[in-house]
């Protein structure tokens, strides 16, 4: 899938100094419409050092190649985690580079927000300011995008897989965050203020791809319906070593079935957030 789009959107990145007295890199996004994360349009997100490592490395989920020239957006819950982990565990741990890594060597401290993921404008920005040898202009961009409406359902029952989950010791859901997540998939899209989930449940897929101007940089844009061909079609094309690809990270139910966890206000979230989704990859609850 080959995608051409423009929308008005305002990146901003800044160092400041947090509180330990580390940097972290901030950036703000404010869209045309308004996120409502909190009280105003704008989010920050401020990252923190993660140091658990899988093998001898980080646990990244936006990975890249100098060998076979390519940089991999993985947005969250579309089936990244099956690529990279694969090339790490039957390849080498060190073929697939990371940003979170790179981001971690160049002293910033983790997203507590996306995470170990990052977006097209955080992985320009930390190769820019740090002049980090990674063409990413050139470099073949790839990434997997899925139906909102089954990609949120897809998310929240990763979070009840994992609600007891830690990071370096630290609980990922606070005790609120665990008693609505108890409550349904309702109350907790339309009310969470989980730090990540409060970002992720209103954030376009379309934010993960897009340069300042708004314009889509993927060279590929796979569906996730088409996963196993397209993947395969593109691992092709930069010569990547040929395995076969397990699945990793899989909700033990089937999100495909999604549409029973809706109602007429989650639908009317999703139409909302998502509207850019749904209009330009072409999806929509049916």
């Amino acid at each position: 899938m080959a995608l051409g789009f423009s929308a008005s959107s305002d990146w901003a990145f800044d160092r400041i100094t947090g509180s330990a007295g580390k940097r972290i890199l901030m950036s703000c996004a404010s869209w045309g419409r308004r996120l409502e994360l909190t009280e105003t349009p704008i989010y920050s997100i401020i990252p923190q050092v993660f140091s658990q490592k899988t093998g001898s490395r980080f646990l990244d989920m936006a990975v890249y190649s100098n060998t076979h020239q390519f940089i991999f957006v993985h947005v969250p819950k579309n089936a990244g985690s099956t690529l990279i982990m694969n090339y790490r565990k039957k390849v080498a741990p060190d073929f697939l580079l990371g940003f979170e890594e790179l981001n971690a060597e160049l002293g910033y401290e983790r997203d507590p927000a996306l995470g170990n993921h990052f977006t097209y404008q955080m992985i320009k920005s930390l190769c820019d300011r740090h002049a980090v040898p990674i063409d990413y202009q050139n470099y073949f961009k790839f990434c997997v995008v899925r139906n909102p409406f089954e990609r949120m359902v897809s998310l929240y029952q990763h979070r009840l897989r994992k609600i007891d989950a830690t990071t370096n010791g630290v609980p990922r859901n606070s005790p609120e965050d665990k008693a609505l997540l108890k409550k349904g998939f309702e109350a907790w899209l339309l009310t969470t203020q989980n730090v990540s989930d409060r970002v992720l449940t209103k954030m376009s897929q379309l934010d993960w791809i897009k340069d300042e101007a708004g314009a889509i940089v993927c060279d590929r844009v796979i569906d996730v319906r088409n996963y196993d061909q397209e993947i395969m079609e593109t691992l092709e094309t930069l010569r990547m070593p040929r395995i076969e690809l397990d699945k990793f990270n899989v909700s033990a139910k089937d999100s495909s079935q999604y549409k029973s966890y809706y109602t007429a206000s989650t639908r009317a979230h999703i139409e909302k957030y998502f509207a850019e989704d749904l209009d330009v990859l072409k999806y929509s609850f049916s």
